[in-house]
């Protein structure tokens, strides 16, 4: 490097400041890249010298004890779980209001810690404390957990029935909950018929009177054949009605000859409702579909229409009803070998909630046709993980249209009625 001429001493001094300039802006930047920022509204902000301000976010915090944020049913299984690299070897259930411990325990630790409390069985609102590690988010043991969370899905989709703003599928989960378990949808109003039937008769009205291209036809005419079939004995020349008209809007779905999980379905509550011959012979054109192929049981209407197919009192193809519960079964099998890989509260290996709720469901179906207590506590885990027990120590119960769970929380809370 040239120097100017001049004083020796000035020189070195310029290139000392020079030098110690290049090192903390180095330094700066380094330290930028490695800490974790908070945002402020002054980002992009620059000073008198034009020197941006540096922009800070936070790092996500989670606890180091997961609990469900949904509660938990005073009776049957609870579990946190501790997610740090050290866990303690004992934990506290305190109570909220007074702070008072009410239940000690040893932890025990797989991939994970988990602080069982399942013998603690006073409801109230809790939460657990490790030494050295923190305590968990508030929640509640609940009698009738799940029944009370059913309770709200069901008003939610009620009011979406009778405003006509209620999906198709939303409608064919409420009718298959009510076949499959009856004894959990009530008559508030004791005019003698199941809200359930009086919401979606609205629907029914609401449907009629909309638009109807050929896509939605098929749809149309499994809910309309549904619920004449579910209808029939509260009013049975307007379930005849329903069902007449059902049989139209099907003849027009199939202006192009099609084999579809929509079409199945629709067959299926035709030929259950009217035992008629063409619909039986339409429903044999599936047969060798099923044989040899379960990726049918990627689709859901087709196990809605395996399941109506199965229980019907009419002539069925009982070799097609074997192959369509030993998939059944074999699915259900599958997913509860293999869940906790989906719902690790550290390495969940699964693409959503969607798919949870998706497997659930598989569960769901397996658990109807077989009645299991492994599967029962199977699907209470994986509640349990969409209520909080996951990596992001998120409910996505909140964030979810509820109506998704009412087959996983009328099941659940069936398994929890047995159980007493």
């Amino acid at each position: 490097m040239r120097l100017p001429a001049g004083n020796l001493k000035t020189n070195l001094i310029k290139i000392l400041m020079c030098a110690g300039t290049v090192l903390l802006c180095g330094c700066a930047d380094k330290a930028n890249s490695e800490s974790a920022v908070v945002t402020n509204k002054y980002s992009g902000a620059t000073g008198m010298e034009q020197t941006a301000v540096i922009e800070y976010s936070m790092p996500k915090v989670t606890p180091n004890i997961l609990t469900d944020f949904c509660g938990y049913e005073s009776t049957g299984s609870k579990r946190g779980v501790i997610v740090s690299e050290f866990v303690p070897d004992s934990f506290e259930l305190i109570d909220r209001q007074t702070g008072e411990t009410v239940y000690e325990g040893g932890t025990v630790t797989k991939s994970v810690g988990y602080a069982d409390f399942s013998d603690f069985t006073t409801p109230g609102t809790y939460y657990i404390k490790c030494e050295n590690i923190g305590r968990s988010y508030d929640f509640e043991i609940k009698d009738g957990l799940y029944e009370e969370l059913l309770c709200g899905a069901l008003e939610e989709s009620y009011d979406r029935c009778e405003s006509g703003e209620a999906s198709y599928d939303e409608v064919v989960t409420l009718f298959t909950a009510y076949e499959w378990y009856p004894e959990y949808f009530a008559d508030a109003d004791e005019n003698q018929v199941p809200d359930v039937l009086d919401a979606t008769s609205k629907y029914m009205a609401y449907m009629e009177n909309a638009d109807t291209d050929e896509e939605n036809s098929v749809y149309k005419a499994a809910v309309l054949a549904q619920f004449g079939y579910l209808y029939q004995n509260y009013d049975k020349n307007y379930a005849t009605s329903c069902l007449k008209l059902a049989g139209a809007y099907f003849a027009k779905s199939q202006t192009i000859s099609h084999q579809d999980a929509e079409s199945f379905y629709a067959l299926t509550q035709l030929y259950r409702a009217s035992g008629k011959y063409s619909y039986r012979e339409q429903l044999k054109n599936y047969g060798d579909f099923f044989i040899n192929n379960s990726t049918y049981l990627e689709k859901d209407y087709y196990l809605y229409g395996a399941m109506a197919y199965m229980t019907t009192r009419q002539k069925v193809d009982v070799n097609v009803c074997k192959v369509l519960m030993s998939d059944i079964k074999a699915r259900g099998e599958e997913v509860s070998d293999h869940h906790m890989d989906m719902i690790s509260p550290v390495t969940a290996k699964n693409s959503g909630p969607e798919e949870i709720l998706k497997r659930t469901r598989d569960m769901i179906f397996a658990n109807f046709v077989l009645p299991s207590y492994q599967y029962n506590m199977t699907l209470e885990e994986m509640m349990h993980y969409l209520g909080g027990i996951n990596p992001d120590a998120k409910c996505y119960y909140d964030e979810e249209d509820h109506s998704d769970y009412i087959l996983l929380l009328v099941q659940l809370a069936n398994a929890k009625t047995m159980e007493q």
